[in-house]
C-alpha cells in the first residue's frame, strides 16, 4: 500500500524536531499551507514539491511520484475489485 505524502509530511517533521509552523517559514509558505499538506486537504503541486524537495533534502520527483502513487493505488484496487 502507498504511503501518502501527507502522512510521510506528518512523520518526518516530528522525527526531525520541527513544528509545522516552523517548517512553513523553512518552505517559504504560510502556514496554512503546511496545516492543508499534512491533512490532506491538498495535494502536491509541482511548486509544493520543488518547497518539499529543498526542505527535506529530496527530490522534487520523489514528492510527485509520492503522491501520484498514492492517487493510483486506490484506482487500481477499485478496478480490480
Amino acid at each position: 500500500m502507498a504511503i501518502h505524502s501527507d502522512e510521510h509530511i506528518a512523520d518526518e517533521l516530528p522525527e526531525r524536531g520541527i513544528a509545522a509552523t516552523a517548517f512553513a517559514g523553512v518552505m517559504g509558505v504560510d502556514p496554512g499551507r503546511v496545516r492543508c499538506l499534512v491533512n490532506a486537504q491538498v495535494s502536491v503541486t509541482a511548486d509544493t514539491a520543488l518547497r518539499l524537495a529543498d526542505a527535506f533534502g529530496t527530490s522534487a520527483e520523489f514528492w510527485m511520484r509520492l503522491h501520484g502513487d498514492s492517487d493510483l493505488a486506490p484506482a487500481g484496487a477499485a478496478r480490480i475489485a
